[in-house]
């Protein structure tokens, strides 16, 4: 491979990353904690 090719490769992560790291904390996180708390009984005040 070349090294533009390679560094092509590069910028193109590091535009990236930001938007998937973003996406992960905004959306894909939250979702799962739904789920998560969906399955049990926590009310959201009350420890226990």
């Amino acid at each position: 491979m070349s090294k533009k090719l390679k560094q092509k490769g590069l910028f193109f992560w590091l535009f990236i990353a930001p938007v998937v790291v973003a996406l992960f904390m905004v959306v894909i996180i939250p979702l799962f904690y739904g789920i998560y708390y969906s399955f049990t009984t926590w009310d959201g005040i009350n420890p226990e």
